[in-house]
């Protein structure tokens, strides 16, 4: 049975903020995940406050889920065991799920769980309505918001994959799901951009949280709705004043570029769907939410995988990325290997002069029982799919280039190390290069330049495909670029990515502030809050000022690093006594990012403002 639970916080003056954290450690999703997002909730000043009080309807905390499978057989199990228990020997019931998910299992429990439930029960399950009882108060939840609670992007995919609506409500408010994840981040103490970006490609509708809050990205959105068309008004009414405010604090720009992306972009059609199940490569269509910009690349990429499968071509899918440095080549591969969850492979090819360089020397001479790490990443993962990523391939000699010939042709290759045929046909490789910018850049100032999203989808992609073929053949020869199944080219960053690339190394300035102190390794710069008064402007000011084409999103983070970080760093070391890691349990010290425009140039200026308190949670 749930237990009712009350939360005390300290009583503080009205500009001041309190949060709280578990006296019990987090459910958290992995250490990596929490050092990466952090998970600290904030309520607002009340002697005490219980799950949606009276005096404020924000969800800011879920009830304590307890299982539902209480047998005497279930008592002496420890809990990290006790998820395999139920599947194995009692039915399924979400309640057991969701208390599994708050007491900080770990992903890989929850989706073996869900993998060994029979699906026509499993979907209706894991939509039905839980009820908890919060003292006098019934809330009524989906079980996808104890996910989202836990700000575990991997939860959220795998229990949507099984059946769950990313559209849920959460009585009696009827709040949205993306909204509670957009919530539980209020006054910055955490970052829940990657929750809110897995319930976006999951299905999630954007236009649950109100459009006028997002479809202008940069802009900082309203905390006021009045005078607002009735159009932009959820219909059910869910966003009062009090919410509507929390969404203005909390909505950060990531957030609001994830919205405006979904809103915009064209979904798989139930074909795609189906081709992609068979597969089981659906995950990939969420790579549209990780990578900013390239939405052309990203549909080259999309539609080689998906007929790669619908035609069960037997031999290697070779792709290969060219455009600019800096915009998103690597990270695409990387993306695809990870939603795939596929091994991925690097290799830097800017020093691979010779076969060997590449392979490894073959047998008898000096050094063949060694390989190298691409001959034994293929032999190791023969017949499995995996992902190779040849990076600068054009850097790449004519005899390197003559090496992959056989492999990419017939997807076969030999182990330099005792002859052995290796299967590599299941293999994705991905080429990438610098061919052709000039043309790409062309292609993108005529066609692409500051448009809309749609008029971008449009854009003859295939026209410049084609240009580009006739360099590549030039640059690497007609033998290999004749294998290869599509050349995908990456264009420059318009005004909006731009900015949005500037946020992102502003939020990862802020992830790494908000972690612990270590002194031993030198991190004294943590156990902080940093607050961007009117984000989308400062990203915005920092993007137009600093990107150069050549140098893509390298050139925004040098200017985060110039503009934000080194003020940051002047602030800081200025003033205050030296900094320990006893300070962990301390309040949080505070600094506020915000642009100064002046007639000729915006700066950016960095204050300390209110340190943050953190209020243990004290159960009654």
């Amino acid at each position: 049975m749930a237990r009712s639970k009350k939360h005390k916080i300290k009583s503080l003056e009205p500009h001041q903020t309190a949060s709280i954290t578990s006296s019990q450690p987090p459910s958290e999703c992995s250490k990596q995940e929490v050092e990466a997002e952090g998970r600290f909730l904030d309520l607002k000043p009340e002697a005490t406050i219980n799950f949606m009080a009276p005096k404020s309807i924000l969800p800011i905390l879920l009830p304590q889920a307890g299982p539902k499978c209480q047998h005497a057989c279930c008592t002496p199990i420890p809990n990290t065991a006790r998820i395999d228990h139920f599947v194995d020997y009692h039915d399924f019931h979400a309640e057991d799920l969701a208390w599994a998910i708050q007491s900080g299992l770990e992903p890989d429990s929850i989706e073996r769980y869900l993998q060994k439930i029979n699906a026509r029960h499993r979907v209706p399950e894991l939509n039905r309505s839980l009820k908890y009882q919060t003292g006098a108060k019934t809330v009524v939840l989906p079980l996808l918001a104890f996910a989202v609670e836990r700000n575990c992007p991997r939860i959220i995919r795998a229990l949507c994959a099984a059946g769950a609506s990313p559209n849920g409500r959460m009585q009696p408010h009827s709040v949205p799901l993306i909204a509670y994840a957009v919530l539980i981040s209020e006054y910055e103490f955490s970052d829940t951009t990657n929750a809110v970006m897995a319930l976006l490609a999951m299905g999630a509708d954007p236009k649950n949280i109100p459009s006028d809050m997002w479809e202008e990205p940069v802009k900082a959105p309203r905390k006021d709705a009045e005078p607002m068309p009735m159009t932009l008004i959820p219909s059910d009414g869910w966003c009062v004043p009090e919410i509507r405010k929390a969404l203005a604090r909390s909505l950060i720009f990531s957030q609001r570029y994830g919205l405006y992306k979904a809103a915009n972009m064209a979904q798989p059609t139930e074909r795609m769907l189906q081709v992609a199940k068979s597969g089981n490569i659906t995950s990939l269509f969420e790579v549209l939410f990780h990578i900013i910009g390239q939405q052309g690349a990203i549909k080259e990429v999309l539609d080689s995988i998906l007929d790669h499968y619908l035609f069960k071509r037997q031999t290697p899918l070779t792709m290969f990325f060219t455009g600019l440095s800096g915009h998103g080549k690597t990270e695409l591969a990387k993306q695809m290997g990870c939603l795939l969850s596929l091994p991925i492979q690097i290799v830097d090819c800017t020093t691979m002069r010779r076969t060997t360089d590449m392979f490894g020397p073959s047998a008898p001479y000096q050094g063949y029982e060694e390989g190298s790490p691409l001959n034994n990443y293929l032999a190791s993962h023969s017949n499995k799919p995996i992902v190779v990523f040849l990076d600068e391939f054009d850097k790449t000699t004519e005899d390197v280039r003559n090496a992959f010939l056989l492999p990419f042709e017939s997807g076969f290759y030999e182990d330099r190390r005792d002859k052995r045929k290796i299967d590599c046909s299941k293999t994705i490789w991905i080429l990438a290069g610098n061919i052709g910018t000039q043309t790409i850049s062309d292609f993108w100032d005529s066609h692409m330049r500051n448009t809309t999203e749609q008029r971008k989808a449009k854009a003859p992609f295939h026209q410049l495909q084609e240009r580009l073929q006739l360099e590549v053949v030039e640059n690497i020869g007609g033998p290999l670029a004749g294998r290869l199944s599509r050349i995908i080219p990456y264009v420059p960053f318009d005004d909006l990515e731009m900015a949005a690339v500037a946020y992102k190394f502003m939020k990862q300035a802020k992830i790494d502030a908000r972690k612990d102190i270590d002194v031993e390794k030198h991190q004294v710069f943590r156990h902080l809050v940093v607050s961007y008064v009117d984000d989308g402007k400062i990203a915005s000011s920092i993007a137009k000022q600093s990107y150069v084409p050549q140098l893509g999103a390298r050139s925004l983070q040098m200017a985060v690093q110039r503009m934000i970080e080194r003020n940051l760093s002047s602030c800081f070391l200025g003033s205050g006594k030296m900094v320990t890691d006893a300070k962990n349990s301390g309040p949080l010290e505070s600094y506020e990012v915000r642009l100064i425009e002046n007639e000729d140039l915006a700066q950016v200026e960095v204050s300390k403002a209110e340190s943050k308190v953190i209020q243990r949670r004290e159960e009654i």
